[in-house]
């Protein structure tokens, strides 16, 4: 019997060994300022869904904003959303989640040259803002979701 399991167990690890990998699509995002756009997090759903979030950044300003992507399985977008915060400041998505009904989460930092919030974001499947909390003096880094509550974590910041 153990004869048996390592022998399947071989043939497994030498088929997976020896599967090919394809490139099914690629995308590449632009901002508007032409500058430096930068992708943080992603994420799938179980419709085969795909999507991204991080932020771009202006050249002429220095600012970011929070960009939030879905794409289709074969890579067509089907919402997109450029998140600016109340002071126009540096805004980083860093990760995102999407639950069982398609509701997307994206968690990052809201800036300005006074302090940073944690800044979480609630879209609906058709990108549409929800809900946007905010938590002063902190960097939201990464984010779960489990059995309809969502968890955020990141950092505290110490202002002097």
């Amino acid at each position: 019997m153990k004869l048996l399991i390592i022998n399947i167990f071989l043939i497994l690890t030498i088929q997976i060994g020896y599967s090919q990998v394809s490139e099914e699509w690629t995308k590449r995002y632009n901002g508007p300022a032409n500058g430096s756009d930068i992708a943080y997090a992603i994420t799938t759903d179980g419709d085969g869904n795909v999507y991204v979030t991080g932020n771009n950044t202006d050249t002429i300003t220095q600012r970011t904003n929070i960009v939030t992507f879905k794409y289709n399985s074969a890579g067509i977008i089907q919402w997109s959303d450029v998140y600016n915060g109340l002071s126009s400041g540096l805004d980083y998505g860093r990760d995102i989640a999407v639950d069982d009904s398609g509701n997307v989460y994206v968690t990052g930092s809201e800036a300005s040259p006074s302090n940073s919030d944690c800044v979480t974001i609630k879209y609906n499947s058709s990108g549409a803002i929800q809900w946007i909390k905010k938590r002063p003096n902190s960097e939201g880094k990464k984010l779960v979701i489990h059995q309809g509550s969502i968890y955020v974590m990141g950092n505290s910041l110490t202002i002097s």
